[in-house]
């Protein structure tokens, strides 16, 4: 069962209750309203995922263009270069600053 479980395909059918459970999920599998149900769900998770990474994304470089014209104001041209060489560095920037 366990073996059926995890790949669910006919070669892992090893008996009349795991056959049976093959052919309700083959049922499942043909009706149109299950796949359009997953297709969408899918497609909002995904759209979802999408929307978050793009936040995220965007976040980050509005936190790092605060950072430059901060360290500009103050006259640290130089830290501008550094931190963006060296992550750890901007870490401590971006705490110095309370970013």
């Amino acid at each position: 069962m366990l073996k059926y479980i995890e790949k669910t395909t006919d070669n892992n059918v090893t008996n009349q209750d795991i056959a049976s459970i093959q052919q309700l999920v083959e049922r499942v599998k043909r009706k149109k309203e299950v796949g359009i149900s997953y297709m969408k769900s899918w497609e909002i998770e995904k759209m979802i995922r999408d929307e978050a990474y793009s936040e995220g994304v965007d976040g980050g470089k509005d936190k790092v263009n605060r950072l430059i014209v901060l360290l500009s104001e103050a006259g640290r041209k130089d830290d501008i270069v550094k931190a963006a060489r060296d992550k750890d560095y901007q870490e401590r920037l971006f705490k110095e600053f309370n970013l």
